[in-house]
């Protein structure tokens, strides 16, 4: 597969133009002056990099990869004609970490958006087609095959119009810095797509997957293709609330490992008995939280929810099957504060997800009403939150971890082999000619595994 290569450079930067007005006093070659400057727009755009000033860190070895002679003269040059500035603080080398200078786009530049320039010169095409093949030997064995093929791809100049579209947008209300990053990671997340460039990591944390295909934006998903048809985007609705449900049913807390959900009973697929357990779940830790609950008290809790609280278990169950469970209760705090009231729905999911995934404030308005919709849930909520409250949130992905690779994916690659998919983590993305096949199974495996009947969207 042959790769396009391309220098990132900002859209208001002319060298050409520079060179004319300050000519070098030394053998300037333009392409290795994009080629650095390349490197840097790619180290502004990953945030990791970037110090709270706006500065990068490259150290020796990073210089010496881009093999430009007469690096300092060049630094110098573009230091003189105002592209960038050096700092030459570094940390020290009795840390284990090699030499790390500083650059900066100078403001006229750091906040623009990037244009594509392609690679011709043939000294960078070929350490380029070199690092990209690497790179895939690296990756391969661990990726689907589906991502090493010329059938992905990304529509990069129908990406632009909408970039451009969200970016006037950003500007109209304000927001335009953080526009422009989007606008320059978006781009050259697609070109990496299109270069064959890709990686698979799993997190020791809580078992997420992440990929090039997950780093992707909402907007790059919108315009990539398999074989030139459009990928739809099947997603759990309210999915940590979907996932929550499981844990107030008593069975998931009991120990005994030969008793299974009756939902699972009926399957005719293999299944591990404890998958769904906690016992199962507690078992994994990540670096800082240890997942450990007292069980029998869980236990309790469930069965006296079912028993005393079943119409509330069985209303709020119903509101997270419709994907509707945001909806009413924005509604409903809507009535009673006028803060709620003036939320979008965004904003109200964002305060839902913050209640759940957050220490319990008991003073909170949100608290309150929550309490007095769900008083039986939300007891249950607060003693998940005992002790090390981030537990709660660290076992619902536990469960979208495992429902998802040990349920849905080794079903579809099983049921139908030839289906191409992606997962980003409850979503996954598949061609439009098998959306309604994927869909369906989703819905089917978290049937059989939570007894709960999501809506996909």
């Amino acid at each position: 597969m042959k790769a396009n290569f391309y220098y990132y450079i900002p859209e208001n930067l002319d060298l050409e133009k520079l060179l004319s007005i300050y000519p070098p006093d030394f053998k300037f070659n333009i392409h290795k002056a994009h080629l650095f400057l390349s490197q840097l727009s790619i180290l502004t755009s990953e945030e990791t990099h970037v110090t709270r000033n706006g500065f990068v860190k490259m150290n020796s070895k990073a210089i010496q990869n881009l093999s430009i002679r007469d690096f300092p003269k060049y630094r110098e040059w573009l230091i003189l004609v105002g592209v960038i500035l050096f700092d030459k603080t570094y940390v020290s080398a009795s840390l284990g970490v090699p030499l790390s200078m500083r650059y900066r786009y100078t403001d006229n530049y750091y906040s623009s958006r990037l244009k594509l320039i392609p690679v011709t010169y043939w000294c960078h095409c070929k350490s380029m087609a070199a690092r990209l093949s690497i790179s895939i030997s690296k990756n391969k064995t661990r990726l689907n095959e589906a991502f090493f093929n010329e059938n992905l791809k990304v529509d990069i100049e129908m990406l632009k119009l909408d970039l451009l579209f969200e970016y006037e947008e950003g500007i109209r209300i304000g927001n335009g810095e953080k526009t422009d990053k989007n606008y320059n990671s978006s781009i050259m997340n697609a070109i990496k797509i299109n270069q064959g460039i890709f990686y698979l990591t799993v997190d020791d944390t809580i078992g997420r997957h992440h990929s090039s295909v997950v780093e992707l934006s909402k907007t790059v998903r919108n315009h990539l293709t398999y074989k030139g048809e459009h990928l739809a985007e099947l997603d759990f609705s309210n999915a940590q609330l979907l996932f929550f449900t499981i844990l107030l049913r008593p069975e998931f807390w009991k120990y005994d490992m030969s008793d299974m959900f009756p939902s699972l009973v009926d399957s005719p697929d293999t299944i591990e008995p404890q998958l769904f357990r906690y016992s199962s779940v507690c078992s994994k830790r990540s670096s800082d939280v240890k997942v450990s609950f007292d069980s029998p008290t869980m236990y309790m809790l469930a069965e006296k929810l079912q028993s005393h609280s079943i119409r509330e278990f069985n209303r709020f169950v119903s509101l997270v099957e419709k994907g509707e469970v945001y909806e009413h209760l924005h509604n409903k705090f809507g009535l009673q504060s006028s803060k709620y009231n003036q939320q979008t729905r965004k904003e109200f999911k964002k305060s839902l997800i913050t209640f759940t995934n957050s220490r319990i404030n008991y003073d909170s308005e949100f608290y309150k009403l929550f309490k007095k919709e769900f008083p039986a849930i939300t007891n249950f909520i607060i003693e998940l939150k005992k002790g090390d409250y981030r537990a709660f949130s660290h076992l619902l992905f536990y469960l979208e971890t495992n429902v998802m690779y040990k349920r849905i994916t080794p079903t579809i690659r099983l049921r139908r082999p030839d289906v191409v998919f992606y997962t980003i983590h409850d979503c996954i993305l598949c061609t439009e000619s098998n959306a309604n096949f994927v869909s369906n199974l989703m819905i089917e495996q978290t049937q059989i595994a939570f007894g709960v009947t999501p809506t996909i969207k």
